[in-house]
């Protein structure tokens, strides 16, 4: 036998086994790392995955939601609760401020009716001083800008302030009138019908301003927070005849 036929014999019989490999080689490429067979997709069509656990956190979810709307409610609230207490609080120290002046201005006047020796020429000169200082406190008054509810009453105490400079100019321009003159129940007539207005100043203060403020401050449920008074005459029967004609006497 030749060389080539060893060859040819060799060749015959090697190939298959050759080829055999070679297929399973290409079927262990193919097959899935893991072995075995590849997962089975699921017949039909895939359906959500249901429970109570989802529906809890949707639960948890609207009422943590509704909470943060509940405290912001009470936020805005509280703020605003807070902003008209400072109103009002703000207006009722303002307008404390002109009353106070006012009093002040009050017993001033008390001061100058019973001073000893006092001449009627400086009477005169001591009310158009105070008729001018109410007059400021007037003005300061009607500056303010009081809140909606307290309109009324913040007119009403600029009312009464009013009648505190008709008074006052009241009493001057009587004692003008009276200079000299010998009929003292007469002029202490004349005072006392000035001194009037002063008396009717309180009133109005009292029965318009301060007690339908206080009201309001119980609707509005505002506490911590007064209604200020205002008493312009201290001597209680300052609008008696019987009082000012010793005043008239005294100063003429």
């Amino acid at each position: 036998m030749s060389d080539r036929e060893t060859d040819f014999e060799f060749d015959f019989f090697e190939e298959p086994e050759t080829q055999e490999a070679s297929g399973r080689a290409d079927r262990t490429l193919r097959r899935p790392l893991g072995g075995g067979r590849g997962p089975r997709m699921p017949r039909g069509p895939i359906r959500p995955r249901t429970g109570l656990a989802p529906l809890l956190r949707l639960l948890g979810l609207i009422a943590f939601a509704i909470l943060i709307v509940v405290l912001l409610l009470l936020w805005v609230q509280s703020c605003q609760e807070d902003q008209k207490r400072d109103a009002y609080s703000d207006y009722l120290t303002k307008i404390s401020a002109v009353g106070e002046e006012s009093d002040r201005v009050g017993r001033e006047l008390s001061d100058v009716l019973t001073t000893q020796g006092i001449k009627p020429a400086e009477v005169q000169k001591q009310l158009a001083s105070l008729t001018q200082r109410q007059q400021i406190g007037v003005d300061d008054a009607r500056r303010l800008d009081p809140p909606g509810p307290l309109h009324a009453s913040h007119e009403a105490a600029i009312e009464a302030l009013s009648f505190r400079i008709d008074g006052l100019a009241g009493l001057r321009e009587a004692f003008r009138r009276t200079q000299g003159s010998k009929d003292a129940a007469a002029a202490g007539a004349l005072l006392a019908s000035q001194a009037q207005r002063l008396v009717a100043s309180d009133v109005v203060w009292d029965d318009r301003f301060k007690e339908p403020a206080v009201s309001v401050l119980q609707q509005e449920e505002i506490s911590g927070v007064e209604v200020p008074d205002s008493n312009f005459v201290q001597t209680p029967d300052l609008a008696s005849t019987r009082s000012m004609v010793p005043i008239w006497e005294r100063i003429n």
